[in-house]
């Protein structure tokens, strides 16, 4: 059996993760240790798994809906889906889905997708993390 043949027979399962995007400040002590500017934060880009569907649908449905509140309160403004085939993980490429939080003031009403963010797009496996 080929290695494509393999992947065919395969199942995808849908895993679902919130993605955090922030500027995380930096102790002013390492700042000087690292000879940093006083005004230097990285980028903090940590991620929550929530889950797996074995349906694509069931999964956007979870996303969207925002079932678990995987926003948790603001923190996580973003959520992916990785499809990943039975055995190993290991994140299909180019088939993530993107998703941004909608919010009603400071209460996130779910999510709508959207565009794979400019700092994610060397990265995979969010929801193996």
């Amino acid at each position: 059996m080929s290695i494509l043949n393999c992947f065919l027979h395969h199942k995808k399962y849908y895993f679902i993760a919130s993605v955090r995007d922030t500027l995380q400040e930096v102790p002013d002590e390492l700042k000087k240790l690292k000879n940093l500017p006083d005004n230097y934060k990285y980028e903090n880009h940590d991620s929550r798994c929530w889950g797996f569907f074995m349906s694509k649908q069931k999964a956007i449905r979870a996303v969207t809906e925002n079932w678990t509140d995987m926003n948790e309160a603001g923190y996580y403004k973003y959520v992916v889906i990785e499809p990943h085939y039975e055995g190993l993980l290991n994140p299909i490429p180019n088939e993530d889905i993107w998703f941004r939080a909608i919010y009603n003031g400071k209460t996130c009403l779910g999510y709508k997708e959207c565009e794979k963010p400019d700092w994610a797009k060397d990265t995979v496996g969010w929801t193996i993390s």
